[in-house]
């Protein structure tokens, strides 16, 4: 199979030599360009092919790369930011495909993008790459870095780890069996209405009992919040999931409905965290 069998779209109105640092504005382009860059750059199985995802027998999920550059996970914006010099930590890497991409396909330095994943799930391939590298479960204490992050990366892992630590195999829409005044509560926060901290409390409370997979998301972003500068942003990909934006952004907002400064919050097809910087007094 030859590269444009492969890879559909390459080189159609694409210049015959791409230059990484000049990044097209519009999220269709850019998937194209990062196709070419696969085809171009990497053996054939080196990263992982469009539409693929693949189950090994112990269990672990690997990612389709080219699914977070189409879900926006991954942006022209955040590219730039690791070419100018910001810093990630990319968790839950896996087989760090989506990591290799970025480094050697988009002229990152690779010690702009820290790997980290449990000891048994960074697979040896993640290992003899050239970016420093973490190991430590999401769920537990996280190390004391050196310096924070300006952006902490979950690559679909941690969607995965909170259904896992829930004990939930296969999670179903239950809000029809949630009482109405809770339903206009999430509403309320799902449009960012002013709301009362007992409403909070109450939405909480039962979104606790039929969804706690988020209870378990949150206890790792308040984690990842220690680790994450001023300014800097938590990006978190779970469309791989049932219903993983579509419960979590209200939640979120509950969750950290008291966090000062507050939390820019967003939910599209990923989640974003930003953490603004401390006003000046």
């Amino acid at each position: 199979m030859g590269v444009q069998d492969q890879y559909p779209h390459v080189g159609r109105d694409m210049p015959s030599v791409y230059d990484a640092h000049h990044l097209p504005h519009d999220q269709a382009e850019l998937i194209r360009l990062a196709e070419r860059i696969i085809a171009e750059k990497f053996a054939p199985g080196e990263i992982s092919r469009v539409d693929r995802r693949t189950n090994t027998e112990e269990g672990y999920t690997f990612f389709d790369t080219l699914g977070f550059f189409k879900s926006g996970f991954i942006t022209a914006d955040v590219i730039k930011r690791l070419q100018s010099g910001a810093t990630a930590l990319s968790v839950g890497v896996g087989d760090a495909h989506l990591e290799k991409l970025l480094v050697e396909g988009f002229d990152i330095n690779s010690s702009h993008i820290m790997l980290a994943d449990r000891a048994d799930y960074m697979t040896t391939e993640a290992k003899y790459s050239t970016s420093p590298q973490v190991t430590f479960d999401m769920t537990e204490e996280w190390p004391d870095f050196e310096q924070p992050f300006s952006l902490i990366l979950f690559p679909e892992s941690l969607e995965v780890v909170a259904f896992d630590q829930a004990k939930i195999k296969s999670p179903k829409s239950v809000w029809d069996t949630v009482p109405e005044p809770i339903k206009q509560i999430r509403e309320k926060l799902e449009e960012e209405k002013p709301i009362s901290q007992e409403e909070v409390a109450a939405y909480l409370a039962a979104t606790d009992k039929v969804k706690p997979f988020l209870r378990e998301k949150v206890a790792v972003i308040k984690r990842a919040l220690g680790c994450l500068a001023d300014s800097g942003e938590i990006r978190i990909s779970d469309t791989g999931m049932p219903f993983g934006t579509f419960d979590t952004l209200p939640y979120l907002r509950a969750a950290f409905y008291e966090h000062e400064p507050p939390l820019e919050i967003s939910a599209n097809t990923i989640v974003s965290i930003k953490k603004p910087s401390p006003k000046k007094s």
